[in-house]
């Protein structure tokens, strides 16, 4: 099943110009960016004090000048406070990205096939969200947003289904070439790593879930009996964790594998690229 996207006339790449990302990024937008990243893992609390920032700006290779115009982006951001003659304290925090469990965090998920990948029944509508949708992107329950929906097969049968839900602001490659990249054993979050607005931090929920042959899932997933599944949620956001993505994906035993990628928290902020900054400080 195919359903095309009706945009009013417009195609969903006519404003891409208008959102493409730049060549290069500024000191300042760096050092912005490596102190936002740093502090996502969940490394700190709201209230936790920051380095010194002659020693915050040594880790990121650039001035204390231009620390200090990174840090003012990110104090009227609400994610850090600094007070006068105390310090940078961590302030309203996102969610964090992946899972942190002492010194390890989840940062990603994979999902590998097992016999063969096909997908059955493919879905691009553009339609009103559900509650739960637009909830967790923060928008109005009767604007429209993309919806992508996949029934997929391994090794012959139907084995997931998958549902994504885009964010308005999101632009989406052209629909036959999107199609395209859905026909192919693609995670959301690859799709949108495609547009000019990739994601940066992702929180999963995995849980437990027992359908019926009755069930509408169940219909959809060819069901003989009753049978317990996986349910992924993952929510995507950009670096300034603006809601990017809402997924929902059920998967049946069997059919797919995942692997969980993990790596030891960063206990350093990234340095800037171009090494230290020659700036005044």
């Amino acid at each position: 099943m195919y359903t095309d996207v009706e945009t009013g006339g417009m195609t969903m790449g006519d404003a891409a110009n208008a959102y493409a990302p730049e060549s290069r990024i500024s000191l300042v937008d760096g050092a912005e960016r490596a102190v936002r990243r740093w502090l996502t893992p969940g490394r700190f609390r709201p209230g936790d004090r920051l380095p010194p920032e002659q020693e915050l700006a040594g880790m990121l290779g650039v001035s204390r000048g231009t620390l200090r115009s990174a840090l003012r982006r990110l104090e009227d951001a609400g994610e850090i406070v600094r007070r006068q003659g105390s310090g940078t304290f961590v302030g309203s925090m996102g969610p964090p990205r992946g899972v942190v469990s002492g010194a390890l965090r989840v940062d990603s998920y994979w999902f590998g096939a097992s016999g063969g990948y096909s997908v059955r029944e493919l879905a691009v509508e553009l339609r009103e969200p559900s509650e739960q949708a637009s909830r967790a992107l923060e928008i109005d329950a009767g604007q429209p947003t993309t919806h992508l929906r996949r029934t997929v097969a391994t090794g012959g049968k139907v084995t997931a289904l998958a549902a994504d839900v885009y964010h308005p602001s999101v632009l989406l490659p052209e629909v036959p070439e999107l199609r395209e990249m859905l026909m192919k054993p693609m995670t959301s979050w690859d799709v949108l790593s495609t547009t000019s607005t990739p994601p940066a931090i992702s929180s999963t929920r995995i849980t437990s879930l027992l359908l019926t042959p009755h069930d509408e899932l169940g219909q959809r997933l060819q069901l003989q009996a009753p049978t317990a599944c996986l349910a992924l949620e993952e929510l995507a956001c950009s670096e300034r964790r603006e809601p990017l993505l809402w997924s929902w994906d059920v998967i049946l035993p069997g059919g797919f594998e995942i692997e969980v990628l993990q790596s030891a928290v960063t206990v350093r902020p990234d340095r800037v690229a171009g090494g230290p900054d020659q700036a005044a400080d």
